[in-house]
């Protein structure tokens, strides 16, 4: 702690800097939140707009130093950092009807332009996702058939997509064939009929919900 003392003195009021424990229930949450792995402690990372599109940069040098932290808020000032963008490995095959996403697929698989997809972002201990997941997969496994559309679901506490800014879970967002810049977010009833009628209603390429 004496090293972000002397950090903090020496950036001044560039940036906040600030402390967290790992051993908590709610440091770990945090952890989740910027993409921290326990074996990587201890470690820095640096926050930007935490408030809207959350964008996060990891500390790379190393030791968490003075002269470390120094040097990275100079080069995040600067403009020489990229975004720190974390992702689990893509699974060996797809289990079910709905497609596990990673950060590293996410590109190929949701950004399709051929294909509408729609997302489900969750988080592993939260009870809502967990509850939605039976719906979800009947869901998908509705829409199997239909080649066009794409149901898919990534852990977004362990994958971080570039533009993607998810506050709570589950979030559901749809990504349609003919709009990938402008995804829409679900906004009706977690249950079977609702998401297909709303499917049928959104996507590019029709398909008839009394069909399935």
């Amino acid at each position: 702690e004496e090293e972000l003392r002397a950090a903090a003195a020496a950036v001044g009021r560039r940036v906040l800097i600030s402390v967290a424990g790992s051993s908590e229930p709610m440091d770990q949450r945090l952890m989740d939140y910027v993409s921290v792995e326990p074996q990587e402690l201890p470690t820095m990372r640096l926050v930007a707009s935490p408030m809207a599109s959350m964008v996060k940069y990891r500390l790379d040098a190393g030791a968490v130093t003075q002269g470390n932290i120094v040097d990275f808020v100079n080069s995040y000032e600067a403009g020489r950092l990229k975004p720190h963008m974390k992702s689990e490995e893509p699974p060996a095959s797809q289990v079910g009807p709905v497609v596990q996403v990673v950060g590293s697929t996410f590109e190929s698989i949701v950004m399709d332009p051929g294909r509408d997809v729609l997302v489900g972002f969750y988080a592993p201990w939260c009870g809502h996702c967990k509850k939605l997941e039976p719906v979800y997969r009947e869901v998908a496994k509705r829409v199997e058939h239909v080649q066009t559309l794409t149901i898919a679901k990534i852990d977004a506490t362990q994958n971080d997509v570039e533009g993607v800014d998810i506050e709570g879970f589950p979030t559901i967002k749809f990504w349609r064939a003919d709009k990938k810049d402008d995804p829409l977010d679900y906004d009706g009833e977690r249950e079977v009929d609702a998401f297909l009628a709303w499917l049928e209603e959104k996507s590019t390429h029709p398909f008839r919900k009394t069909e399935l």
